[in-house]
């Protein structure tokens, strides 16, 4: 069975509206490796603050709670004098 004309287009349509969906999430993938690869003088505090907490989950999730919280309520502490300033 050979495709008509008509047959032939729609399908190279649906193929080009697939290649560009396709392409658009690459492009997203992309494009958030890119963000996520991107660094500043915070990150290694931050990565620092991830990396013991993850230890501290792993030897004690009571301790790691803690930390969590204690890190939680110094950030807000700032975060209102910060507020108070303004």
């Amino acid at each position: 069975m050979q495709p008509t004309p008509s047959t032939s287009i729609n399908l190279g349509r649906r193929r080009a509206q697939k290649d560009d969906e396709y392409i658009q999430v690459v492009e997203r993938a992309l494009e958030t490796l890119t963000s996520a690869t991107k660094s500043d003088a915070w990150d290694d505090l931050g990565n620092f603050g991830l990396s013991n907490g993850r230890e501290l989950a792993q030897e004690s999730p009571q301790l790691a709670k803690e930390f969590k919280r204690d890190i939680c309520e110094l950030i807000f502490k700032y975060q209102q004098n910060v507020a108070r300033s303004t």
